[in-house]
């Protein structure tokens, strides 16, 4: 029994020391493995000292076990940041006592930084230094991220939340969240504070800067001046911070990391957020957003400065911040134990906040699957090779038959699913378009699209919807003449021609009343100034003439084939010669639109009877000669049903299409602009998006 009692005392001390943790962070510490000795240390110095330093070691410990990089610098490069630090010095040798106007003036950047940056630039480009040893494996920083670390963090985060006027006002778990982190994403390699501190605070005047957006403007001037002092990047891997001295080596999200790091380190407070879907196009943005008088600003580090709801993100679906902390309204914290998730929504860390950069709508859609899941999405369209990216969770509710899904972006097209325990997606409903409309009371009205027919006829001419302001331009064509003359000044013309209609995409013509040979045509420009709108031109002439002068021309599908080959292309000069010119370049989204005429300046009188032309435009129409596949829409995923179609007039004529069926015109490897499509009873291509295509070029203006 005497050996008893040590060994309960021995029990309760253990039980004693882990119980003084909050649970999430023993549950960090228990991941730590050798880390773990010098956390607690840390955790038991602040817990003595200061409740709140103890309160931000928690929130940093227990959170490290949802954050990792996939790279660790194992061996610095000691030339390497000798020569950048000198360009470091150098360059803040000669801002330092500098005004705001006078380090944006065009002629200080022309006659001294240029001269000073270059010099040195050149020297960079032209040494050969050894490369940081980076070693390339997934690290989770509750084993890595040391307590000295940590320390470091904490100490120069509170000075910030002491002295910093943007920081000062914050909430403490407003600072916990923008000001405390370390990190902003998993793309860069842990950096403490105060060493970005130390770098750029001389430059930004956190202290006597007055606003948010001027410190924003002060961060953009350095980053991108500092660029230049390196020259292009030397490596083919990551080096950590030091990237930021170079040119090339970034894309929008390492520029927002390390933009979002070294503005919280220069005290202010700053959330990375993206974007995984435009409503129109493929891709993502990052950006940072920063708190502005308790409204969140967006901004693009290096280009731009902070704005309230930006007009930009109409075109952006679901805007999500990136938190150090695990969330508990993301797909993660709301599924089922076994349920499988989209990996694209699948990070502990994400918030929606779609709500503080543009209106979102609450949707309570019908859902009458059997499913063990909590979850289903609503997907938007994505021209690559599955066809769909879910943007937006809503909650099942199992009782009611009903998916409630907060977070909704208005004015797109959506599509019902869920995943299956395959992770397989299925339709729960018919696709649908949700349009922003004031009139209602809830400030959206749905509408379904459905097939409403039988099987007919379709005449496609296009994979994307005719751009607004691309047919803005189509519509400045009417007008444009042609005129016939034998001298250069066109003294005396002769009007041939008038294009009176706005033109599609494709080629199309216009016959001239000639009746007689000329020296000179000359096409001429609409507006005040004259402008020529059209982006190809070709001057035809019967093929029975048999003019050396001539090359095959484009067909049009407004004539037959046999009407086709009775025109060839007129030449005043050998195209090789003149194809560097924009109506002659083969490029639909060129033109002349820089001049007020284009002239065909012949040799010899010559007979010019059609002008074959075509209206600038984005080049998503159908091209004659590629290979197309139609797909359609199909419980949960595009279905394949008619593929290598080819067009040889820039028209697609397909048979047994369902009018009110979503399908899908793809070019594959080339189908960067396609947008789902229906047909009308009639065999007429309507695209859901256009509607939203108008509103969204009518916000640009």
């Amino acid at each position: 029994m005497k050996y008893l009692y040590p060994l309960f005392l021995f029990l309760l001390s253990i039980s004693t020391t882990y119980a003084q943790y909050p649970k999430e962070v023993t549950y960090a510490l228990e991941k730590a493995g050798n880390n773990r000795e010098g956390l607690e240390n840390l955790l038991d110095h602040y817990q003595k000292e200061n409740k709140e330093k103890y309160k931000a070691a928690c929130f940093l410990i227990s959170n490290m076990i949802w954050n990792r990089q996939y790279y660790h610098i194992t061996q610095s490069a000691p030339l390497l940041a000798t020569k950048l630090n000198r360009a470091d010095s150098s360059y803040y040798s000669i801002v330092k006592e500098l005004s705001d106007t006078a380090l944006y003036n065009e002629r200080f950047n022309r006659q001294v930084l240029a001269k000073a940056d270059q010099v040195y630039r050149k020297m960079m480009e032209a040494s050969d230094f050894a490369s940081p040893v980076i070693e390339a494996k997934e690290i989770m920083d509750i084993s890595h991220i040391n307590a000295d670390f940590l320390r470091r963090q904490i100490e120069h985060s509170f000075k910030l939340r002491d002295n910093s006027p943007f920081v000062k006002p914050l909430k403490f778990e407003e600072f916990l969240e923008y000001v405390l982190p370390y990190r902003a994403t998993d793309l860069s390699a842990a950096e403490s504070a105060d060493v970005y501190a130390h770098l750029y605070n001389k430059y930004l005047h956190t202290d006597t800067t007055t606003t948010a957006r001027n410190l924003v403007w002060r961060y953009n001037v350095t980053a991108d001046r500092l660029r230049y002092w390196g020259g292009k990047y030397p490596f083919d891997h990551p080096i950590g911070r030091d990237e930021m001295f170079f040119l090339g080596w970034h894309d929008c999200a390492s520029i927002a990391d390390y933009g979002t790091m070294i503005l919280r380190a220069c005290g202010l407070p700053a959330a990375l957020e993206y974007n995984i879907a435009y409503k129109f196009w493929n891709g993502q943005h990052y950006h940072v957003s920063t708190p502005i008088n308790g409204k969140w600003h967006t901004f693009s580090p290096e280009s731009s400065l902070p704005l309230y709801r930006d007009s930009k993100f109409y075109e952006a679906l679901n805007i999500f911040r990136l938190h150090f902390s695990r969330q508990t309204n993301n797909p993660y914290s709301l599924k089922a134990s076994q349920e499988i998730i989209p990996d694209i929504l699948a990070d502990p860390r994400i918030e929606d906040v779609s709500h503080e950069t543009g209106n979102t709508v609450k949707l309570s859609l019908p859902f009458n699957i059997s499913t063990s899941n909590n979850l289903a999405y609503l997907g938007t369209f994505l021209s690559q090779e599955m066809g769909l990216r879910p943007v937006t969770w809503g909650v099942i509710n199992k009782q009611t038959g009903t998916a409630l899904f907060e977070h909704v972006v208005p004015d797109n097209l959506y599509f019902p699913v869920y995943l299956d325990e395959n992770g397989d997606y299925h339709s729960f409903g018919e696709p649908f378009v949700v349009i922003e409309d004031k009139g209602q009371n809830n400030g959206y009205r749905l509408e379904h699209i459905k097939v409403t027919g039988t099987p007919t006829k379709a005449r496609i001419e296009r994979k994307f919807p005719r751009k607004p302001h691309l047919l803005q331009i189509a519509r400045k064509i009417p007008g444009t003449y042609v005129l016939g003359a034998d001298n250069p000044d066109f003294h005396n013309a002769d009007t041939l021609g008038i294009i009176r209609n706005v033109p599609g995409t494709a080629w199309e013509d216009i016959e001239l009343s000639t009746d007689r040979p000329y020296l000179y045509y000359r096409i001429c420009g609409t507006g005040n100034p004259a402008r020529v709108y059209l982006s190809e031109i070709n001057f035809l002439t019967k093929r029975q003439y048999a003019y050396t002068n001539t090359m095959e021309a484009p067909q049009t599908h407004l004539l037959s084939a046999e009407e086709n080959a009775q025109w060839v292309r007129l030449l005043d000069e050998p195209l090789e010669k003149c194809r560097w010119k924009a109506e002659y370049d083969n490029n639909p989204q060129t033109a002349p639109d820089k001049w007020p005429d284009v002239t065909l300046m012949l040799k010899e009188p010559q007979y010019v009877h059609r002008i074959r032309y075509m209206a600038k435009h984005a080049d998503n129409a159908v091209k004659s000669g590629a290979k197309y596949e139609i797909r359609e829409w199909a419980d949960g995923f595009w279905k394949k049903t008619a593929t290598n179609i080819v067009s040889s007039n820039g028209i697609i004529e397909a048979d047994n299409l369902k009018p009110g069926q979503l399908y899908w015109l793809r070019l594959k490897g080339e189908g960067k602009e396609e947008l789902p499509f229906f047909i009308d009873d009639k065999g007429t291509q309507h695209f859901p998006h256009l509607p939203f295509l108008e509103k969204n070029s009518f916000l640009k203006r």
